[in-house]
């Protein structure tokens, strides 16, 4: 599972209400996801910094950094080497090294679509969750919701997110894979409600140098 894909299970479930993302085996847990779900509903924009790391005991920790843009369906994620953007009606991959741009129609019907506001129906229905216990920080408190997915076949089996206790922001998530690997996700920042007008999330060559453009779009 790439860096992208797992970034987009979380904020899925970051994202999903108690009725997409399938039945809690406690009450708490439901009644905690409801009030996460209205927290982030509230948002017209948002601003995500998160970090990633992979735990691996034999080599090391890898650590990678992102950035990500919500307005309604339109986003544009900017992490490692490339910059990925739709502002609903295109959709461009850039990748920085090669100063190449990638574009194609977006479809918004498409079920592969990546579509922010109602992302979890790629995973609908596909988990059980229950609360796991507490963690603390510092001053801070989190609710830990545990998830395992129905289907067997995925390639982790446990994903845990950390709530905090005192505004029911998401602060961590870790998903677990079969061979107990790690990785982790943590929300730096989260800043909403900014001016991010729909030209943000479209390309510009100016913000990002062009040597090569592979144009698959449709007139």
């Amino acid at each position: 599972m790439d860096f992208k894909i797992k970034l987009i299970l979380i904020l899925s479930i970051l994202m999903a209400g108690q009725n997409a993302i399938g039945q809690p085996q406690d009450n708490e847990s439901k009644s905690i996801l409801e009030k996460v779900k209205t927290k982030y509903e509230a948002y017209n924009t948002m601003k995500i910094n998160l970090n990633q790391v992979i735990a691996d005991a034999e080599d090391g920790d890898e650590k990678m950094t992102a950035t990500l843009w919500l307005k309604g369906d339109m986003f544009k994620l900017e992490y490692q080497d490339q910059v990925l953007m739709t502002d609903t009606k295109k959709y461009w991959i850039y990748f920085k090294d090669d100063k190449e741009v990638n574009i194609s129609n977006y479809d918004l019907e498409d079920e592969n679509s990546i579509k922010p506001s109602d992302i979890f129906s790629l995973y609908e229905k596909d988990f059980q969750y229950k609360l796991d216990g507490t963690a603390s920080r510092g001053e801070d408190k989190f609710w830990i919701i545990r998830f395992n997915p129905h289907d067997k076949d995925v390639d982790y089996h446990t994903i845990k997110l950390y709530i905090n206790q005192s505004d029911y922001s998401i602060a961590q998530a870790i998903i677990i894979d079969k061979e107990q690997n790690q990785i982790k996700f943590s929300i730096n920042k989260l800043e909403h409600n900014l001016n991010l007008p729909d030209s943000f999330f479209r390309f510009n060559k100016d913000e990002y140098p062009v040597e090569h453009i592979t144009d698959q779009t449709i007139d």
